[in-house]
């Protein structure tokens, strides 16, 4: 693995990373969740933990599904609001509680065929009504830079 946390590197860094075998999709993962783990309960960036085991399923179904996608093994975090098949999605509300998408939103269909990896429930204004969290009914969030 190359020196530095992999969860900071852009999008081109890693693909050369990869290219390079000088990191892999699953040695990403593993350091996006220690970050995480580490991270959100100052940062409250995530508004459950992501689960593991879901997502290291999750990246080997898309490695053997997008041989050649261009986002091939790379985890990206989507909004709340934004509906994944079988994940709860409360778009930032208690309301919602419980609720599970029964389909995959436009987005998230691109992004499964570009082979990315998809990590839920980010943080959010309820109902998308901000720009800061300051309106989550799971609390703001702050700058992981700034912890």
């Amino acid at each position: 693995m190359t020196s530095g946390s992999l969860a900071s590197k852009t999008i081109h860094e890693l693909q050369a990373l990869y290219a390079g075998k000088q990191a892999s999709p699953e040695e990403l993962l593993e350091d996006l969740l220690a970050r995480i783990a580490r991270l959100n309960p100052a940062v409250h960036a995530y508004i459950e933990p992501p689960d593991p085991e879901r997502l290291r399923q999750q990246l080997k179904q898309q490695m053997a599904a997008a041989p050649n996608g261009r986002l091939r093994g790379i985890p990206i975090t989507v909004k709340d609001n934004i509906c994944s098949t079988g994940q709860e999605v409360g778009c930032g509300s208690r309301i919602l509680k419980g609720f599970r998408s029964p389909y995959d939103a436009t987005v998230i269909e691109r992004l499964r065929a570009a082979g990315a990896v998809i990590v839920p429930r980010a943080n959010m204004d309820e109902f998308a009504f901000g720009s800061s969290t300051e309106n989550s009914a799971f609390g703001g969030t702050r700058n992981p830079r700034a912890t």
